[in-house]
């Protein structure tokens, strides 16, 4: 996994790939799977990060698998689940801002 931190906000966004969570780094902490492969393991890492509300948005073909985690953690790690259209690494900065700048928004 690689972690991108940020500062100003406590909230998490789990993605597939780097360059996404690179990007989302500038609105909310994030974490690359490098894949879709979410395990015990990835998971005690990511709770122990202690960053809440934590989202998972995998891209869209991977959204059953994203609602499985989701079910598999709930308690475990909270997953929220946000629906992608497009990855984040292709969105445009106004659909980035978006998106993120929403999900920051709802802080826990």
């Amino acid at each position: 996994m690689a972690w991108y931190t940020n500062r100003t906000t406590r909230t998490l966004i789990i993605v597939e790939d780097q360059l996404s969570a690179i990007r989302a780094s500038d609105y909310v902490n994030s974490v690359a799977l490098l894949g879709t492969n979410l395990n015990q393991e990835r998971a005690t890492e990511i709770r122990e990060a202690g960053l809440r509300p934590a989202y998972l948005a995998l891209d869209k073909d991977a959204w059953e698998l994203s609602v499985r985690y989701a079910k598999q953690y709930r308690t475990y790690l909270g997953l929220q689940l946000l629906r992608l259209d497009k990855d984040i690494k292709d969105m445009t900065d106004e659909e980035a801002g978006d998106l993120l700048s929403n999900v920051r928004g709802v802080e826990a």
